[in-house]
């Protein structure tokens, strides 16, 4: 599935608000010593395989 096909998907289900803008496919999430993620080195964090909803109609 290509990151325009998730992010096309998510907006026929999803209200304009909650849709995605990027989109980053992670080998593994960072996570804390408690094994839960870390949810602010998750949104800190560039990833590779980023897509601007700008490039996608």
């Amino acid at each position: 599935m290509l990151i325009g096909d998730i992010i096309r998907r998510q907006r026929e289900r999803l209200a304009k608000f909650k849709c995605p803008k990027t989109v980053v496919f992670l080998d593994e999430l960072p996570k804390n010593s408690m094994g839960k993620v870390t949810k602010k080195q998750l949104t800190n964090m560039p990833g590779p395989g980023t897509t601007k909803d700008e490039n996608i109609q």
